[in-house]
């Protein structure tokens, strides 16, 4: 893989920061793009676009390090050093959501209409960000059986816990739902679109798509939920990340995953009734 893009002196670049960084800028603009679209102040959704920044890299941090601490309490400062791997997907939609929310609560701005707005951005941020994870040689997958197995350098995480074995590129897996995501939430977008009525009028967007407002990043929310609870079935992780029930051994993430499906199904349904 190629985990250091290249060196500034002695500081190495990495891959997996440098897509990090550069998903969470294009999903910035998108979002104050689509936010003026929809009458919200484009700098107070360049100022939510940082707040959501900051925390998801931290409530993400924090998620990981949680199970691995007696690992980091050797070297606590090595609990900042994100650019070399360890970020946790739920731990950082949580964070962002809860800053978010705080937030426009503060700047009394409509969280149903602003989440819309930022629902794409999320996926395609996604796509992007698994790529680093490819690149950076983490969050891989199970041996596999089939021939599109990847083998990882010894140097990286998955190559040192599977030198020479060919793994599930399940960090490819995640990043092609991120983009498949991305294009289903456009798409699920136009619905409720009025149709034109003038030839050659362009259908503007309908103020609650989907029949209300929030129901598309609800819609992100809990088909995320079912592509990340599949996904855990090939994916590897330690035992401190699993849990048995019912005589199975499921990750923690695949619980987070059910509870996200059934929260996001319930809001979906009762915003729609609103709608």
């Amino acid at each position: 893989m190629f985990p250091i893009v290249c060196k500034i002196g002695p500081l190495p670049i990495r891959s997996y920061g440098v897509l990090i960084a550069l998903s969470f800028a294009i999903g910035i603009v998108l979002a104050v793009r689509r936010g003026r679209a929809r009458g919200v102040d484009p700098s107070r959704m360049t100022d939510l676009s940082l707040v959501i920044l900051a925390a998801s890299v931290v409530g993400a941090r924090v998620l990981y390090v949680i199970p691995y601490w007696e690992e980091f309490a050797a070297h606590p400062w090595s609990v900042f050093e994100v650019w070399r791997g360890g970020l946790t997907m739920y731990g950082g939609l949580f964070g962002a959501i809860v800053a978010s929310a705080v937030y426009m609560r503060i700047k009394r701005m409509s969280f149903w209409k602003v989440s819309d707005c930022v629902a794409p951005s999320v996926a395609l941020g996604l796509g992007i960000t698994r790529i680093g994870c490819f690149l950076n040689g983490c969050c891989f997958g199970v041996p596999a059986a089939s021939g599109w197995g990847v083998r990882f350098p010894p140097h990286s995480a998955a190559g040192s816990e599977f030198y020479g074995v060919p793994l599930h590129p399940t960090q490819i897996y995640d990043s092609l739902v991120g983009f498949a995501l991305f294009v289903v939430l456009l798409a699920a977008e136009r619905i409720g679109r009025p149709p034109s009525r003038v030839a050659g009028e362009v259908g503007k967007p309908a103020a609650r798509p989907l029949g209300g407002e929030g129901r598309l990043f609800l819609l992100f929310l809990g088909l995320y939920g079912v592509s990340r609870f599949f996904l855990d079935r090939i994916r590897y992780y330690e035992d401190v990340s699993t849990v048995g029930i019912g005589g199975a051994v499921w990750t923690w993430n695949q619980l987070f995953s059910v509870l996200l499906f059934l929260f996001s199904a319930v809001l979906f349904w009762w915003r729609g009734r609103r709608g």
